[in-house]
């Protein structure tokens, strides 16, 4: 059986959300929906901390959003939203 992905928000990550304006929260939402309807497309970058997980980077307009895949519960599991 096949699990429908979906995606979580650290606390941090939804709180700079909620501050963001009308446009670029609704920008975020649909990015979020097409991360998880395509969670293995191409990142437009990718993080590699030493001794941490890798974590891909998804830029929408100024912001971007930093997440992982939890391929086990089929989560895309976002970190940080940030302006860059």
């Amino acid at each position: 059986m096949t699990r429908e992905w979906q995606y979580v928000l650290h606390q941090r990550a939804a709180e700079f959300i909620d501050r963001l304006p009308a446009r670029e929260r609704r920008e975020v939402r649909a990015a979020l929906h097409q991360l998880v309807a395509r969670p293995f497309a191409d990142p437009d970058a990718e993080i590699r901390p030493p001794q941490d997980r890798s974590y891909q980077v998804r830029n929408v307009g100024h912001l971007r959003l930093v997440y992982w895949l939890d391929v086990y519960v089929s989560e895309v599991c976002v970190v940080r939203v940030e302006r860059w």
